[in-house]
């Protein structure tokens, strides 16, 4: 008996959601939600309805306004990758007044290894665990 009269004495903390309200709240929510759907659903409908007099008008083919300046991109393209690779393979001036030329990338990498050995520059060194010939043939 006295466990009773522990519990009655005891107040018991309030949950503090009113469920009614939560309730209304929820369900509120929902019927937003479903007159959005109609309204959807209703506009969709007028607008198909709209979209079949259309089909028979197609809007016509958009193009770019002029000047159309590319009008073969794809050959322009392959002709530009043809002056860079002939740039890049071959002899020719950048500035003959001050006495400056370019020169193949290849043969620019030859001269810069040779300077680079005359230099003295310090050898590279095979990675720790290589056999020694690996480190020979990667110079």
């Amino acid at each position: 008996m006295a466990e009773a009269q522990v519990a009655a004495r005891q107040k018991h903390e309030d949950a503090g959601i009113d469920t009614r309200r939560a309730t209304r709240f929820a369900l509120g929510v929902a019927a937003l939600v479903a007159a959005a759907m109609l309204v959807n659903a209703g506009i969709t409908a007028w607008r198909g309805s709209a979209a079949g007099s259309r089909a028979e008008h197609p809007a016509p083919a958009m193009e770019p306004p002029v000047p159309r300046l590319e009008p073969d991109p794809q050959s322009d393209m392959a002709t530009y990758a043809r002056e860079q690779r002939a740039r890049l393979d071959g002899y020719g001036w950048v500035d003959s007044g001050a006495g400056i030329a370019h020169i193949p990338i290849g043969r620019a990498v030859e001269l810069y290894v040779s300077r680079a050995a005359r230099a003295g520059t310090p050898e590279r060194r095979a990675p720790a665990g290589a056999p020694a010939a690996a480190g020979k043939a990667a110079r």
